[in-house]
């Protein structure tokens, strides 16, 4: 039994061995690939520092468009004339005649035709 231990404790110490060394070219495998990785972080730092810089110009090289009103500023006035009285809305419809066409027509073609 004596034998048997030395053997078994023989057996576990070079399995310990081969393990130490599977993990400790694992690591040194690991380790130069962050090495090379470091060049790779460089020039991606380089790369978005020039993206900032475009970022920062790109205002000074677009054209500027200044309004000085709303386009919404003349239906708003509109509406605000309504309400004080000073100029009605045209949402209705104008007078039409029996035979459908608006009552003021005839007397614009006459017009016209005058002339």
């Amino acid at each position: 039994m004596n034998d048997l231990t030395v053997l078994l404790f023989m057996g576990s110490l070079v399995f310990f061995t081969a393990w130490l060394s599977w993990l400790t070219n694992k690591l040194r495998n690991a380790l130069d690939s962050v090495d090379t990785s470091g060049a790779d972080i460089e020039e991606i730092r380089d790369g978005v520092e020039l993206v900032a810089q475009i970022l920062h110009k790109l205002p000074e090289l677009m054209p500027s468009f200044n309004m000085n009103t709303s386009p919404f500023q003349p239906l708003v006035e509109a509406f605000a004339q309504n309400i004080m009285g000073q100029q009605p809305l045209r949402t209705h419809d104008a007078p039409r005649d029996s035979e459908g066409r608006y009552i003021g027509a005839r007397q614009e073609e006459q017009g016209k035709e005058q002339t």
